[in-house]
């Protein structure tokens, strides 16, 4: 069985982000922006874990909406931000009219949930706030534990 380190130190996490995102994280908006300079990669569920996210990043490979947000999330929490996150998942529908199923962060600011989309970022270069497909989600699961894990398996 192949077994990999997965192990990963907040500073390897920011840094890697900051290093190849080009942005220096000072909050939520500008950890996200970093996003606008990484890969997307369409494949289903979570198939790898931290530390290989890193190196695909490093090696401009792209991730999907699961790897994308659990490294947001990872990030974000990280960093020690108040604001509280979430991992979600659901539905989104384009503008051509097909729905797909998709996950993504939340973040509570104001009393008010925020999208935060980190695949509509390094897709499409969407600004934060604005999922993947705009119109119009659906939330099927909050906080799922297979998305809080760092073991690269849905």
């Amino acid at each position: 069985m192949n077994q990999e380190n997965t192990s990963t130190s907040k500073d390897e996490v920011i840094k890697t982000i900051e290093k190849y995102g080009g942005i220096t994280v000072t909050g939520p908006v500008s950890l996200y922006n970093n996003f606008k300079k990484f890969k997307y990669d369409y494949y289903y569920n979570d198939i790898y874990p931290l530390s290989t996210e890193l190196k695909r990043i490093a090696n401009n490979q792209g991730l999907n909406c699961t790897d994308l947000a659990q490294l947001y999330y990872t990030a974000y929490k990280e960093m020690g931000f108040t604001n509280e996150i979430q991992i979600v998942r659901g539905t989104v529908t384009c503008k051509s009219g097909k729905t797909f199923g998709h996950v993504w962060c939340r973040v509570k600011d104001d009393g008010k949930w925020i999208n935060v989309d980190p695949s509509a970022a390094a897709a499409h270069g969407y600004s934060y706030g604005t999922l993947i497909c705009t119109n119009g989600y659906t939330i099927t699961n909050i906080n799922p534990n297979w998305a809080l894990s760092d073991d690269g398996k849905t």
